[in-house]
């Protein structure tokens, strides 16, 4: 755990800046999240060293939940952005570092939460108009940090 301290500060620091920005605009902009996978992959190196299966894995794993993201998008007609795609892979990233199943765990759970989320909203807006659309970043780190807990212990 003492190796992964570095990597998952900075996703922590990320997951709040992402997480203001998608609330108050809902959008995930490139000019942070981008960046963030040439940083992970560099933070996971030392790791990477003593375990280079887990690294292989964990750059796979970003690939893999990238693409999944990105068919649901594709046939998700909207509901997903691009941002959530692009993210989707950055979290996958982190998610392979804990294994397979931390990386399935962490996307449904994002999901998940997001539809928690979403009925709360519901509920409460109940007396209120406003927008149909929730920005999914939050659930997302939410979904992730969890999934990342869980197989830390």
């Amino acid at each position: 755990m003492v190796g992964e301290a570095l990597p998952l500060s900075y996703l922590a620091v990320i997951a709040v800046v992402l997480s203001v920005i998608d609330i108050r605009e809902h959008r995930l902009p490139n000019k942070i999240l981008l960046p963030s996978y040439a940083v992970a992959a560099i933070l996971f190196i030392p790791m990477g060293l003593d375990d280079p299966q887990g690294y292989l894995r964990s750059m796979l794993s970003a690939a893999v939940l990238f693409g999944a993201f990105l068919v649901l998008a594709i046939i998700g007609n909207g509901a997903l952005g691009m941002g959530d795609v692009k993210l989707a892979g950055l979290l996958g990233m982190y998610l392979g570092w804990f294994g397979w199943t931390a990386v399935f765990l962490g996307g449904v759970l994002a999901f998940i939460l997001g539809g928690i989320w979403a009925l709360a909203l519901l509920v409460a807006r109940i007396f209120k108009k406003g927008t149909s659309e929730l920005p999914f970043g939050p659930s997302m780190f939410l979904g992730a940090f969890l999934a990342m807990f869980v197989f830390s212990v």
